[in-house]
């Protein structure tokens, strides 16, 4: 287990930093029933991923969910509301700042899992395109409702979700702002899988996360880095990036050695002390 005592949240923190697996950390949204993005959220979220930072190595993966009922069901609507009343190019200002308070995320070093145990709407689904993974409950509604408010959507929405799931899906559901469950988004792709209970999203999250925490963690950052930098690029730069990173993990040696020497000896490998 992480020893991450100074790191934990007060009990009213709008974000809580839990430590419930070895190598495996727990963000959870703390602003029941909604959960809604606003700025004292954002400032909440950042402050939690400097935390996750300052853990170092420890740390293996991150798993994101909300606090029953809902994940994440929207932004703050008086936010919404207080923008109309400023000038345009603040307001480009102020999103952009709003924006990259969520998407730090992508900011960490290691792999995020995104747990959602109840609805996601608008920001709040933008945030899990951030994450790495995302799994959901079966019974999850999940919806991108920006122009249904008569917003552009944000948050990078128009920029993930069309490499992930294509360019049509991802046009149908943030024109129509279509309302789909768990089991639909992981069908088109939208969601890894869909869980049967709400309360079993946060497990499963974790047992992936514990997973990928018994793995090499010098490749799994440098995959994860590979991943995130992908869109867009070449065939010959993917190439030259996989070449990189296989380089850097020949002259690190030590997982390598340990994974090699593991399918040798027919065992698991236990990088625990190598990292």
């Amino acid at each position: 287990m992480i020893n991450a005592s100074r790191f934990l949240r007060a009990a009213n923190s709008l974000v809580q930093l839990s430590t419930p697996r070895s190598g495996v950390v727990l963000l959870t949204l703390a602003n029941p029933p909604r959960n809604a993005i606003s700025i004292p959220m954002g400032d909440a979220f950042v402050k939690a991923i400097d935390d996750v930072k300052q853990m170092g190595s420890a740390v293996r993966c991150v798993v994101v969910t909300g606090s029953p009922p809902a994940f994440c069901a929207g932004g703050d609507l008086q936010f919404l509301n207080d923008r109309m009343s400023f000038p345009e190019d603040e307001n480009v200002r102020e999103m952009m700042t709003f924006y990259k308070r969520f998407t730090r995320i992508r900011d960490l070093y290691v792999p995020s899992i995104a747990a959602i145990n109840g609805a996601a709407f608008g920001a709040g689904l933008c945030l899990t395109l951030s994450c790495d993974i995302r799994l959901a409950s079966a019974e999850a509604k999940l919806s991108f409702n920006f122009t249904q408010l008569g917003l552009h959507p944000g948050m990078a929405a128009t920029h993930l979700l069309p490499t992930l799931i294509g360019p049509q899906r991802a046009a149908h559901l943030l024109l129509t702002s279509a309302v789909v469950s768990g089991t639909e988004a992981a069908a088109m792709g939208l969601v890894l899988k869909a869980v049967s209970a709400p309360e079993d999203v946060v497990t499963a999250a974790l047992d992936m996360a514990g997973q990928i925490a018994e793995n090499s963690p010098q490749a799994v950052r440098c995959t994860v880095e590979t991943l995130r930098s992908h869109a867009g690029s070449t065939l010959e730069t993917g190439l030259l990036r996989e070449a990189s990173c296989q380089s850097t993990n020949y002259k690190y040696k030590k997982d390598l050695t340990e994974g090699l020497a593991a399918v040798k000896e027919k065992r698991k490998p236990s990088f625990s002390n190598l990292s």
